[in-house]
C-alpha cells in the first residue's frame, strides 16, 4: 500500500468525528437512537467514498502496474529468444538494430534498404539518433555485381539520406575480394560477444532469401564465434588502411560542387593518409567550410572527425 492509499481512511475517520460533534453542538442533546442514525449515515457515506476511490484510482493503477510488469516480462522473453534462435525475420532483426551503435553491412547489391520499407524506416530512425552505418560494397569494376552503382544512387534518393548522410558511408572493396554471401550485417563490431540477454555486444547475421511463397520471403541467420570475430577484425583493418581515403573521395564526389579549389586540394592530400593531423592547416580548412551551406559544412566536418589525430602518424 502506498502513502496516498491512507488518505481516504483518515478522511473517513475525521468525517465521522466532525459530523458527530457538529450534530451535538447544534442540537445540544443526543441519545442512543440518534447516535446510531449518525453512525449509519456516516458509515454509508464513507463506504460510498471508498467505493469511488477504489473504482477511480486503485483499480486503474493496479491494472497499469500489471500491464507494465507483463510488458517487461515479454520484452525479456523476446530478447532472450532472439539471441537463442538461429533464423530471424527482418522485423525481429530491427529489435537488435535499435540497440546497436555501429552497423556494418557487407552487401553485394544494397537492395534490401530499397525494397523493404520497414528496414528503411529502421535505418532512418537509427541515423537520426546518431548511429553510424558503413556499407561494404563490391569494387566498381567487379564483373559479377553490376547493379551496385545504380543502387547507391537510388539509396542516396531515400528520404533520410540527405539530412543524415554524415552517418552513412559507402566503402568499395578491392577488386580481388570475393563475396561468398549475399549480405552480412554486423552490429557493434568493436564490442566483444556478451551474454544472451545483453544486446550491447557484437552480433552478426547473414541474409537468406526464402523462395517458398507460403513463408517469410527473407530471413537472417546468426553468425557467431571466431568467424564473426575474424570478419569484424579484417574489416576494421581495412578501414584503418583506407577509411580516410574513402571518406575524402566520397566528400569530393558528393560535395564537389560546393567546394572551392583550395578545399578540394586539401581533401586530395588526405587520400594517401590514414588520419588527419589536427594542425593549423586542418583548422584553416574547417574554418573555410563556414563559407558554404551550413548543413554541408556540418556533414563534412562530421565525416572527417572520425580520422582526427593529435599526433603525427598519418601516413
Amino acid at each position: 500500500m502506498k502513502a496516498g492509499d491512507h488518505v481516504f481512511p483518515i478522511l473517513g475517520a475525521i468525517f465521522v468525528i466532525v459530523a458527530g460533534i457538529s450534530y451535538n453542538y447544534i442540537f445540544k442533546e443526543i441519545d442512543l437512537s440518534k447516535i446510531t442514525t449518525i453512525i449509519l449515515i456516516c458509515a454509508a457515506v464513507y463506504a460510498f467514498f471508498l467505493y469511488l476511490y477504489n473504482v477511480i484510482i486503485m483499480k486503474p493503477r493496479d491494472l497499469h502496474d500489471k500491464f507494465a510488469d507483463l510488458h517487461d516480462r515479454i520484452n525479456l522473453t523476446v530478447e532472450t529468444l532472439i539471441r537463442k534462435q538461429q533464423f530471424i525475420e527482418q522485423k525481429t532483426l530491427g529489435l537488435i538494430e535499435e540497440n546497436a551503435e555501429d552497423i556494418w553491412v557487407i552487401t553485394t547489391s544494397l537492395e534490401n534498404e530499397l525494397t523493404d520499407p520497414d528496414l528503411a524506416k529502421t535505418v532512418s530512425d537509427n541515423v537520426s539518433r546518431g548511429k553510424k552505418y558503413k556499407y561494404f560494397l563490391p569494387h566498381p569494376n567487379h564483373p559479377y555485381f553490376k547493379n551496385v552503382d545504380r543502387n547507391i544512387e537510388n539509396y542516396k534518393k531515400l528520404y533520410f539520406y540527405e539530412k543524415y548522410k554524415g552517418n552513412i558511408q559507402f566503402i568499395r572493396m578491392p577488386l580481388h575480394v570475393h563475396f561468398l554471401l549475399e549480405e552480412v550485417v554486423i552490429y557493434n563490431p568493436y564490442q566483444p560477444e556478451r551474454s544472451a540477454e545483453d544486446f550491447s555486444g557484437i552480433n552478426g547475421f547473414t541474409y537468406y532469401r526464402n523462395n517458398d511463397q507460403h513463408n517469410e520471403k527473407s530471413l537472417h541467420m546468426r553468425i557467431e564465434g571466431q568467424f564473426l570475430k575474424f570478419l569484424a577484425e579484417q574489416l576494421d583493418n581495412y578501414l584503418r588502411d583506407t577509411g580516410l581515403k574513402n571518406t575524402a573521395e566520397e566528400i569530393l564526389i558528393d560535395f564537389g560542387t560546393n567546394l572551392n579549389g583550395h578545399q578540394k586540394a586539401f581533401l586530395a592530400t588526405l587520400i594517401g593518409k590514414k588520419s588527419i593531423l589536427k594542425d593549423g592547416e586542418y583548422e584553416d580548412f574547417k574554418a573555410s567550410l563556414e563559407e558554404i551551406e551550413p548543413s554541408v559544412c556540418r556533414t563534412i566536418i562530421q565525416m572527417l572527425s572520425n580520422y582526427e589525430n593529435d599526433y603525427v602518424d598519418g601516413i
